[in-house]
């Protein structure tokens, strides 16, 4: 009954004497039955906590190379083989042994073979748990915070948790990989077909649910498809003799086994057909209109929710699938250019990309998360710009016109002068912003300002500490200057809070100023 390092190993060991940098575990598995949602969801999380500068590292009794080979080479997170019954107490405790030993901050669990006894087990035990759940699977809950990402999602799931059991349920919580994030900025609207002439790619993932036979049928389906301008991508772990056949006699069919980042081909799909588990938030985030077919109990009320929405259309349980029903919809999506431009825009408005960063809020015990500042922001800068205590605490009092301001803007989000993040609450509520202005050496110049209504509260010194560490991490920048009015000694406080240390006066737009430097350290 122990768990070891696997024949995976991590490219960097756990000081087991302490670290300051936060340590988050996580207890997931992948295999041909559940498919390997629950560990890929994980590893959003696990990417976002890296990216903090944190530690991260994996216990799971998969023994899938491919999957195995991204956890450790591609994330270069350690990975830890299991030894004992997954979802044992044997499990619980070993989990526990290896959360102490590398002193984990939160232990972070996702699979439906995980009850109320593992769960106790780990809470018992001193530990901190997330616990990832989908239909209240559980009989009790005892976890300190238990995250529910589906539409359906309500506390009504969780009747028998304990009082200090945080939820956090719904869309706002979706978990999303950095490969799907990276479109965040540059998502477009559906494809145009154009006259008609254009080519059309359908997208087919089956993801890791065992469904050659529903695979086949799908293709079969689409092999029926009159239009010879079409390009069919299937994504599958595996292809049946069927399925491959298939692809020989049609060549509009391509086949693809085991793709790490399936964004690509998501981001060139006119509409798409999956299994309704974590790929259908994938491609809502990305816009693409999708046929669901629920492969799984739990992922009827996801697809149910999403068609209700506008934002997929159900094809119901995936033995029972309906060829006709099947084709009518794919006939009339791939011929309604404006049916499939509404569900991208419904979808997208499900799944906003932010969800992993509210979740680790959460964790950190952060008031505040950062998102890159966006063109509909434009207005909302302005207006803070303008503010006249901001004016009054400027090196330039006077107001800014719109048109002026319209022009910096775009400027800075078309030129990428440096990074320009909005601060949000819990609630998605803008508390401020802070900019960081690179120059042509490895310093660059910040600039922050908080809402009127949010000001005395912490929030300056809280959003310099931690957009400056993000800004050290993303960017080979050696120091961040600031310089501030004699007079403004709040703000000088906050950048002293914040790490900032006061390095002497200087001459800036013919005012003298505050000269503040913080250096980085590693």
């Amino acid at each position: 009954m122990r768990s070891e390092l696997g024949p995976y190993k991590a490219t960097y060991e756990f000081d087991v004497r302490g670290s300051l940098t936060p340590s988050l575990l996580i207890r997931a598995d992948a295999d041909h039955t559940a498919g390997a949602g629950h560990l890929l969801r994980c590893l959003a999380l696990a990417q976002a906590w890296r990216d903090r500068g944190n530690r991260v590292s994996f216990i799971t009794s998969t023994d899938d190379p491919f999957l195995l080979d991204r956890l450790n080479q591609e994330e270069n997170v350690a990975v830890c083989s299991l030894t004992v019954n997954p979802g044992s107490i044997e499990d619980a405790r070993s989990t526990s042994q290896i959360a102490s030993q590398q002193q984990a901050s939160w232990i972070v669990v996702d699979g439906y073979r995980f009850g109320a006894e593992f769960q106790s087990a780990l809470v018992d035990n001193g530990h901190k748990v997330l616990w990832i759940d989908d239909y209240g699977h559980a009989e009790a809950y005892c976890a300190q915070v238990v995250l529910n990402q589906n539409l359906h999602a309500n506390e009504s799931l969780y009747p028998r948790r304990d009082p200090q059991t945080r939820l956090l349920l719904g869309h706002r919580f979706i978990l999303l990989r950095r490969e799907f994030l990276r479109w965040s900025e540059k998502k477009s609207e559906t494809r145009d077909t154009g006259s008609g002439r254009d080519t059309q790619n359908i997208l087919v993932i089956a993801g890791g649910f065992d469904s050659s036979s529903l695979v086949g049928r799908i293709l079969q389906t689409l092999r029926g498809l009159k239009q010879r301008a079409l390009e069919i991508h299937c994504v599958a772990d595996s292809f049946d003799e069927a399925s491959r056949s298939l692809a020989v006699e049609d060549s509009r069919i391509c086949l693809h086994t085991r793709q790490h980042d399936l964004s690509d081909l998501m981001a060139a799909s006119h509409l798409a057909i999956s299994a309704a588990g974590s790929t259908a938030w994938e491609l809502a985030f990305m816009g693409v209109p999708t046929l669901l077919v629920s492969v799984a109990e739990n992922q009827r009320p996801i697809a149910a929710e999403l068609d209700r929405r506008g934002a997929a259309i159900d094809l119901g349980w995936h033995s029972d699938l309906d060829a006709t029903f099947f084709t009518q919809q794919l006939q009339s999506l791939l011929i309604d250019q404006e049916t499939r431009s509404t569900m991208a825009s419904s979808a997208r408005g499900v799944v906003d990309g932010a969800g992993v960063d509210r979740v680790i809020a959460h964790l950190l015990d952060e008031p505040l998360r950062l998102r890159s500042v966006r063109r509909t922001d434009r207005r909302l800068i302005w207006e803070w710009a303008n503010d006249p205590e901001v004016r009054q605490a400027s090196l330039s009092p006077e107001p800014i016109p719109w048109d002026d301001h319209v022009a910096w803007f775009d400027r800075q989000l078309a030129n990428d002068a440096g990074p320009f993040w909005l601060a949000l609450d819990e609630t998605d509520s803008p508390v401020g912003h802070i900019r960081f202005e690179f120059s042509a050496s490895t310093e660059t110049a910040v600039h922050i300002s908080i809402n009127h209504g949010q000001r005395g509260r912490g929030h300056g010194s809280f959003l310099l500490e931690h957009a400056t560490e993000r800004l050290f991490r993303q960017h080979q920048i050696a120091s961040v200057h600031a310089y501030i009015r004699p007079d403004n000694s709040a703000s000088q406080g906050a950048f002293r809070r914040a790490g900032y240390n006061h390095v002497g006066n200087a001459i800036v737009k013919e005012h003298a100023v505050e000269h503040y430097i913080r250096e980085r350290t590693t």
